[in-house]
Order: C-alpha cells, then sequence, then structure tokens
C-alpha cells in the first residue's frame, strides 16, 4: 500500500505542471455532455448508454494524448522548442468548442457556426481588399 501511495504521488508531481490543461480538457467534454444530453432531451433522441460510453472514450483518450505529449516534450524532446502539449490541447479543446457549439444551435436553432464562419469569411475579405 505504501507504494501504491508513493506510485499515485510521483505521478501528480510529474503531471502537475499540465493541471490546468487537463482540467480545460475535462471541463469542455463535461460541458459537451451536459449540453448534448439536454439537446437530446429537447429533440426527442434517445440517450443511450453506447453515446454515454464514448463521453468515457473522450476523457480516458484526450487525457492520455496530453500526458503523452507532455511526457515526449519533457523528457524525450527535453526542451519546450515545439509545444506538443499547447499544440494537442488546442486541437482537442477547438473540437469541444465546435461540438458545444453545435449542441447550442440545436437547441437554440441558431446557426452559430455559420454565423461565427460568415463573419470571418467576410473580414477575411474586407482585410484582403485593404
Amino acid at each position: 500500500m505504501k507504494y501504491l501511495i508513493q506510485f499515485w504521488g510521483l505521478i501528480v508531481v510529474i503531471l502537475t505542471p499540465i493541471q490546468e490543461v487537463l482540467f480545460v480538457t475535462m471541463f469542455l467534454i463535461l460541458l459537451d455532455t451536459i449540453i448534448g444530453l439536454y439537446a437530446s432531451y429537447k429533440n426527442n433522441i434517445t440517450i443511450t448508454s453506447r453515446k454515454l460510453g464514448n463521453t468515457i472514450s473522450k476523457f480516458l483518450l484526450y487525457n492520455l494524448a496530453i500526458i503523452s505529449g507532455y511526457l515526449i516534450q519533457q523528457y524525450v524532446i527535453g526542451s519546450d522548442v515545439i509545444p506538443i502539449v499547447k499544440i494537442i490541447a488546442g486541437v482537442i479543446t477547438f473540437t469541444e468548442f465546435l461540438s458545444i457549439l453545435e449542441n447550442i444551435q440545436k437547441v437554440t436553432e441558431l446557426k452559430i457556426v455559420k454565423t461565427i464562419t460568415g463573419i470571418l469569411k467576410r473580414k477575411s475579405k474586407e482585410n484582403d481588399m485593404l
């Protein structure tokens, strides 16, 4: 038991520098799940254990990807020259953010993603004309 406690203590110490990244990722997954459940309820879509199981998979796999990237960055590459953790976390959080917006769209019927992309395209065209 003593060694198990020491092992988990070591894991906590090693992962402390990325605890905020892991927290944000888990928070976004949880938020996406809650809004997705509400969207399913509102649109009379059956909630199955398989769909909820995907959430557990996301928790595990996303966090393992971030932890793996951190370990590679710190102990294989040995520097922050390539911000592997930020790249992985950026892709994951962007994906979850889009999913949250899509779920909000299902509940409110507002075309949020389409509106944002339209605004960005207009701004891009305006900048090209300058």
